[in-house]
């Protein structure tokens, strides 16, 4: 139906009212922290994953996160990744994946986290990088050559901070 939309401005401020419903939205202003600081410059571990079986893992990991802290175990050796989660009242989930795998390493993640970034990815397989336990991984998506070689694609890049145990 056609209505009309009141438009009221501030100095830092629009506010949108249309019959009883009021958007208000605030411009925030300051210097914010340069986030490239945060992005390693290089990775120890680089893992190129299926990402509907990481999804699942993940899911299936999240029953037995800790409740609070949603913590789910990721461990990257050669030729998988093993997704784990270890509740002591509900039991543990332990699944292993295929994948392409250089280097090795584990880090704790927010399951949470993970899957939002796995959502917010459109290819079928994943780049998951990362240095050790302490420092951020980041989550990329992937695309085949030739149905055999996967490479990151660059338009895409999801930062995970770990959760320190």
């Amino acid at each position: 139906e056609d209505a009309e939309v009141e438009i009221a401005f501030l100095d830092n401020q629009v506010q949108f009212s249309f019959q009883n419903v009021q958007v208000i939205s605030r411009l925030i202003e300051g210097v914010f922290p340069p986030y490239q600081n945060i992005i390693p410059k290089s990775f120890s571990v680089t893992a190129i994953i299926p990402k509907n079986d990481l999804a699942k893992a993940v899911k299936t990991a999240s029953l037995f996160s800790r409740t609070g802290v949603f913590d789910v175990v990721i461990e990257c050796k050669e030729g998988s990744i093993v997704i784990s989660a270890l509740n002591m009242q509900l039991g543990q989930s332990k699944t292993t994946i295929d994948a392409s795998v250089t280097g090795s390493g584990t880090i704790v993640l927010n399951h949470k986290y993970l899957l939002d970034g796995l959502n917010s990815i459109d290819s079928t397989s994943v780049v998951f990088t990362m240095n050790n336990e302490n420092s951020p991984c980041l989550l990329r998506a992937a695309e085949t050559l030739d149905g055999a070689q996967s490479i990151e694609k660059q338009d895409y890049l999801y930062i995970i901070m770990p959760i320190k145990q």
